[in-house]
């Protein structure tokens, strides 16, 4: 479809467009849409986000500290830099620390420091880095970018959390951890399908979180089949229906 014209190129500089995200589904748009077990889905928020009327705040500290740990681990070369560079309120600006991570940020060198420090850990994000997928799934042309493909093994995505222990408590369900809480099977359900789709294998699929604390924690957690299998079906019946893709077109 690209290649005929009727669907525009994904590159690195595009991928969040909004020319993009109408064009292609993705898994921010699909839970927009549908909703996780802890975020309720929002029709018109979502449909906002693609009008360009409503963005995600992403000057927040939270959101600055994430990006800043993905840059680092899972960017390209130069990524850091560049990140930096691109959000200067970051940095101190005058005295002796001018130049450094202010004081709020600091904590992302340490998981940074902690992260590095284990060769698992490190491993698991060895491969492809922020690796853009494209294919049409259950008949609707979807995107995803992978924090690391390795090819052959495993397709894992690091995610930085305060809530690494914490059990949220749904209605009508019980509790469950940050994973389940915010949807991240159907994320991971999602990115091996594409990768099925494109590279004819089918790989484990991990979350690598490490926590926002001064003695970061670290994990791999496996995604187990069953819950990809059962997040892959939601999926499927929920565009296959056309309420999703209907309200996305």
């Amino acid at each position: 479809l690209v290649e005929k014209g009727e669907l525009p190129q994904i590159t690195e500089e595009n991928y969040h467009s909004a020319e993009i995200d109408k064009a292609y589904m993705s898994f921010h748009t699909w839970a927009a849409f549908h909703g996780t077990l802890g975020v309720p889905a929002c029709e018109a928020r979502a449909i906002a986000e693609l009008n360009g009327e409503f963005e995600e705040d992403k000057t927040s500290d939270a959101f600055l500290l994430g990006g800043y740990v993905d840059a680092a681990l899972v960017g390209e070369k130069g990524e850091l830099e560049k990140y930096v560079a691109d959000h200067p309120e970051m940095i101190v600006t005058r005295g002796e620390r001018k130049g450094e991570l202010q004081s709020k940020y600091l904590v992302a060198n340490t998981m940074i420091e902690r992260c590095r420090k284990d060769e698992l850990f490190m491993d698991s994000l060895s491969g492809e880095h922020q690796a853009i997928l494209v294919c049409m799934m259950f008949g609707v042309p979807f995107k995803c970018k992978i924090d690391s493909l390795v090819r052959g093994k495993a397709i894992v995505d690091l995610k930085t959390t305060r809530e690494m222990h914490k059990q949220f408590y749904i209605q009508d369900f019980g509790h469950v951890d940050f994973i389940s809480y915010y949807g991240y099977p159907f994320q991971l359900a999602f990115y091996r399908e594409a990768v099925k789709i494109l590279f004819d294998e089918t790989l484990p699929c991990f979350i690598a979180p490490v926590s926002k604390s001064e003695y970061p924690e670290i994990k791999l957690v496996h995604i187990d089949d069953v819950s990809l299998f059962e997040s892959l079906t939601e999926k499927k019946n929920s565009l296959e229906n056309g309420s999703i893709v209907a309200c996305w077109k």
